[in-house]
């Protein structure tokens, strides 16, 4: 490789150029997932703006349950039909940039769980034109500082959340099918905390 590109490449670094892809869906796969906690809050964000919800969908992807059949949802697909509701034509721009999930605060980088593998959209208009990005995962951390910054931590959430579930005796399960109770992942942290007071108290 010439020293100049080589120095192009490495000086390179992730501009949005406010395509409007990122914010556009045909498909239900293409949808960003989202914590439980961010899909409240998402559900907040829409009726404080009075944005129409008929095409939007929370649908629970990532589910575990116990022996007791009690059901905690970890992670949401978030499903969204055409352009995200939050997303402003005129301005091509996000009406909710301070508060968007972190799916979003991360893109273009897509991050696979459980194997913390990360990739980049192919959607992306600032990646279409940088392809050789998809070559150079030693980059990335250059070229994505902040993007790849939320994508660890939501790795790091991830983890911390699961090794929880899986010490209160919780398992992954297919879906919400024969759960007796359901509960988002942070109801079941509240829950749990009250249940350890209580029984230190009667202790």
């Amino acid at each position: 490789m010439a020293p100049g590109v080589r120095f192009l490449h490495s000086a390179a670094r992730f501009t949005c150029l406010r395509c409007m892809y990122c914010c556009f869906f045909s498909r239900e796969e293409e949808a960003p997932v989202v914590f439980s906690w961010e899909a409240r809050r998402l559900e907040e964000l829409l009726e404080e703006h009075g944005v129409p919800i008929e095409n939007v969908e929370l649908k629970p992807l990532e589910v575990y349950r116990d022996d007791k059949d009690r059901c905690v949802v970890l992670l949401y697909r978030w499903v969204i039909r055409g352009f995200c509701p939050f997303y402003d034509v005129a301005s091509r721009g996000c009406r909710i940039h301070p508060e968007k999930p972190s799916a979003c605060r991360m893109y273009p980088l897509l991050l696979e769980v459980p194997s913390g593998r990360l990739s980049v959209s192919g959607a992306c208009k600032w990646i279409e034109e940088n392809m050789w990005v998809t070559k150079r995962g030693d980059l990335l951390g250059k070229i994505f500082p902040s993007e790849i910054e939320i994508a660890k931590k939501v790795f790091a959430d991830y983890v911390a959340a699961v090794q929880l579930l899986r010490e209160e005796g919780f398992r992954k399960v297919n879906g919400i099918e024969g759960c007796r109770e359901i509960l988002d992942f942070e109801e079941f942290v509240a829950s749990a905390g009250d249940s350890r007071g209580e029984e230190k108290e009667g202790g």
